[in-house]
């Protein structure tokens, strides 16, 4: 892309142009259409380079205190900012993130399941959700990813990357997580995180369904 955007003249087209100008008539008509065409080409990076500070967009924040699970999903919060954002701002009540634009976004997140040493069925579950801005009327739920893990007495981080097309700005994103057993959902920066990342503007395609039927192969 660097080479596509910096098509400047190099150095000794432009002593050319210099020489040009100072020529004749038509080395002079020469050198005004280099000209012309170098700044074309500025023009043209300007408006590569807006075109991609509208995509730009991030955050990343981490789990401000360790949450106990069994049975009921309880939401993970999610509020700690780590590092600077752009086009992303942390709920009111500091649980997740709100998309302020429309278009594809990726999402990360994970948080370290623990054992605490009572029994129960192994697995835990996390799912990242995007939910519809405030006041949306209907199921607060726009789309949603679920991790599960089998885990047993020990702890490992569960979680991973999804990608989700919001239509419109105000979408936020949480975490919520369920288990079987009582388990410690752990946060920090050393156990948890959740990182936002625009990719594009475009809100199309954004209809893959959440779950398909088997292939052919099925016995």
């Amino acid at each position: 892309m660097a080479a596509s955007l910096l098509n400047f003249p190099q150095p000794n087209r432009i002593r050319h142009i210099q020489r040009s100008l100072g020529g004749n008539g038509p080395d002079l008509d020469a050198g005004r259409d280099q000209l012309r065409r170098f700044g074309s080409s500025v023009e043209d990076l300007r408006g590569r380079t807006s075109l991609l500070e509208g995509v730009v967009a991030y955050g990343n924040v981490s789990m401000t205190r360790n949450e106990w699970v069994v049975g009921a999903r309880p939401i993970l919060r999610f509020g700690h900012q780590v590092g600077e954002m752009k086009g992303v701002s942390i709920t009111p009540a500091g649980d997740g993130l709100i998309l302020e634009s429309e278009g594809c976004w990726r999402v990360d997140c994970h948080s370290t399941a623990a054992g605490t040493g009572f029994t129960g069925d192994p697995w835990v579950d996390l799912d990242i959700e995007i939910h519809k801005p405030v006041g949306t009327p209907g199921d607060p739920i726009f789309d949603r990813k679920r991790y599960t893990a089998w885990l047993g007495d020990g702890q490992a981080s569960v979680g991973g990357p999804v990608s989700f097309v919001p239509p419109a700005p105000g979408y936020r994103v949480f975490a919520f997580a369920a288990s079987a057993r009582w388990r410690r959902m752990l946060g920090g920066t050393l156990y948890s995180q959740m990182s936002v990342n625009k990719w594009d503007n475009r809100t199309t395609h954004g209809d893959a369904p959440s779950e398909v039927g088997d292939g052919p192969g099925a016995p």
